[in-house]
């Protein structure tokens, strides 16, 4: 959404300035710098305007890339598509929770995976077995390709 603002904002000043090539009365033209130059030049800084209004904001969106945050903002893990389903699943099923801060987790029921930082078998064994202690997390609370997901996205995330 933000590109959008972004691109139509440069849209409005290329248009400006394609309407001062193209719209301007003698009698302001006889004051204006602009008007001294030769209206083909006035026309292609216009059109150049205008092309890099659409260009520049589009080829930046195309640049970013997909990323986790690696941290308190920082976003400097790039992703592959299990990461970001082992993040869709984490967020919805475990980010009540357990705190990790690659997704924004404020969890305190259950442990910091951030200060924990588990191995990956640590964390496939306690999604199926569950948790331990007074708040205990339910056994199977994910199963097959889900569990291995999330298991993964922690052990990647976790205090990074």
């Amino acid at each position: 959404m933000k590109v959008i603002g972004v691109i139509l904002i440069w849209i409005l000043a290329a248009s400006a300035v394609i309407g001062a090539a193209f719209f301007v009365s003698r009698d302001r033209a006889k004051t204006a710098i602009y008007s001294r130059l030769p209206r083909a030049v006035r026309v292609f800084v216009g059109v150049v305007v205008l092309a890099l209004a659409v260009v520049l904001p589009v080829s930046v969106a195309l640049s970013a890339k997909d990323r986790l945050p690696g941290g308190a903002g920082n976003y400097t893990i790039d992703t592959t598509a299990n990461q970001r389903e082992g993040r869709t699943i984490f967020r919805s099923t475990c980010a009540s929770c357990h705190a990790l801060s690659a997704v924004g987790a404020r969890g305190v029921t259950g442990p910091n995976l951030d200060e924990l930082k588990p191995n990956y078998l640590r964390v496939r064994g306690a999604i199926k077995l569950g948790g331990t202690g007074q708040n205990l997390m339910p056994a199977g609370l994910l199963q097959g390709p889900d569990a291995d997901l999330v298991a993964k996205y922690i052990v990647e995330v976790a205090g990074k």
